[in-house]
């Protein structure tokens, strides 16, 4: 032996833990990953309502997201949220804070 050690190998957990931080760097595209299949809806919504939180709206249920195209852009996807108390509109900007509008209050 010559006194090196060999380096350890990269388990499972750290690998999905390495995924799940560059999903955070780009939230463009683990929105679009969240919303394929029929869940996805589901999954996108919880996403866009924590984004719509964080930046000081109150989304007391996610209930539903899809695209908007009439107001996405190249590299900019327009989102509708529909929650339980209102329905926002948002529009993801890469390197900056999302644009959100409420659309209505209630439902």
């Amino acid at each position: 032996m010559n006194g090196r050690t060999r380096p350890a190998a990269i388990g499972p957990a750290v690998t999905l833990a390495l995924g799940l931080a560059l999903l955070s760097l780009d939230p463009t595209r683990g929105l679009a990953q969240s919303a394929s299949g029929d869940s996805g809806s589901q999954g996108a919504a919880s996403i866009l309502a924590d984004q719509v939180r964080a930046q000081g709206h109150h989304c007391d249920k996610p209930l539903e997201a899809h695209v908007d195209p009439d107001l996405s852009l190249p590299g900019q996807k327009a989102w509708i949220l529909t929650c339980s108390n209102a329905t926002y509109s948002i529009q993801l900007r890469p390197g900056k804070a999302a644009q959100i509008d409420q659309l209505s209050e209630g439902q």
